[in-house]
């Protein structure tokens, strides 16, 4: 006999992942507020709307999709109030009605 006692192997289970990262569902929605509030200068909303869509596009399959998908209707809406200021005053530039050319 052996004057040690029978060693015992004991499986730790493996340790446990974190989930992945729901940042770009957070970030969506961020960019979505900020968006909204950017749209006024559209060298400043159109870049931020855009990648708002983006990120909330790609976190779709996430765990946080409520988040992403009201970053993408957010985001949406401030590219069109971009897009229809950017027109509006391209269209004011160009028959000289704007006020900074009076």
């Amino acid at each position: 006999m052996s004057q040690f006692p029978p060693t015992q192997t004991q499986f730790e289970p493996p340790p446990a992942q974190k989930p992945p990262s729901e940042g770009k569902a957070v970030a969506s929605l961020v960019l979505g507020i900020t968006g909204m509030l950017g749209w006024c200068l559209p060298i400043v909303g159109l870049p931020i709307n855009i990648v708002g869509l983006v990120l909330g596009i790609n976190s779709l399959n996430s765990a946080r999709r409520g988040m992403a998908i009201a970053g993408i209707v957010l985001c949406v809406i401030g590219l069109i109030l971009t897009l229809i200021n950017a027109a509006v005053g391209m269209y004011l530039g160009a028959t000289g009605q704007h006020p900074l050319f009076q």
